[in-house]
């Protein structure tokens, strides 16, 4: 049942990211492309798209919500759109460079808030160091396990955690959360300080509502 499942998953995602690179294709056929499931265009332009044609593959087989298209532009490293599709909720998150983020075409500004012990609800990743997690809870903070960048994402740009903690996401993951959350006012950070650096295959990643926060994690880690 399970391999009949993933199957059908597979199948969702192929298509979704043959059309997805079918379209860039059509209209910026000077562009590179990078998608999950194995696309992949070359390109000397400076322009990369980043596809995750289903992210959360596993909470949309289960007829779960809280799974999303997620649509990236980089131009030579550096997010310049972002668009995440989350079907089951109908919500529509997107960002351009400067020009701040929308939710279903109403622009958001994430409430800055304080330090980590203030925040109620946080989301870490399954895959971080469970010293960390205890010391998140430690802080008086409940973590939610959302296992979904994205959906951990979109819940961070509506204000509802403190900050997204992920041991290890994919450039798939990150290529249109970074600039929505940036321009939502998040801090967007590797663990390390440094810039999402998008040629990584693995990079730890924090998402917070402040830089306050983001460097409270730093210090942790």
């Amino acid at each position: 049942k399970k391999s009949a499942v993933k199957e059908i998953v597979s199948k969702a995602d192929l298509f979704s990211e043959k059309f997805l690179t079918e379209c860039v294709r059509t209209h910026w056929p000077e562009h590179g492309i990078r998608g999950e499931e194995g696309a992949e265009v070359q390109s000397s332009s400076g322009y990369e798209w980043l596809f995750d044609p289903i992210d959360a593959t596993h909470r949309f087989a289960a007829g779960m919500d809280l799974f999303s298209i997620s649509v990236g532009l980089i131009k030579n490293g550096i997010p310049e759109f972002g668009a995440l599709y989350f079907p089951a909720n109908d919500i529509f998150a997107h960002a351009s460079r400067g020009k701040g983020a929308f939710i279903n075409g109403e622009k958001i500004v994430v409430p800055q808030g304080g330090r980590i012990a203030d925040e109620l609800f946080v989301s870490v990743d399954s895959i971080t160091k469970p010293e960390i997690a205890e010391k998140v809870r430690s802080l008086g903070c409940m973590i939610l396990e959302i296992h979904s960048f994205t959906g951990s994402t979109l819940l961070l740009i509506q204000g509802k955690i403190g900050f997204y903690l992920h041991g290890g996401a994919s450039p798939f993951d990150l290529g249109a959360a970074v600039l929505i959350a940036e321009e939502a006012g998040c801090a967007v950070f590797q663990t390390d300080g440094g810039r999402i650096d998008f040629k990584q295959k693995r990079i730890p990643a924090i998402l917070a509502r402040n830089k306050d926060i983001a460097d409270e994690i730093q210090q942790m880690i």
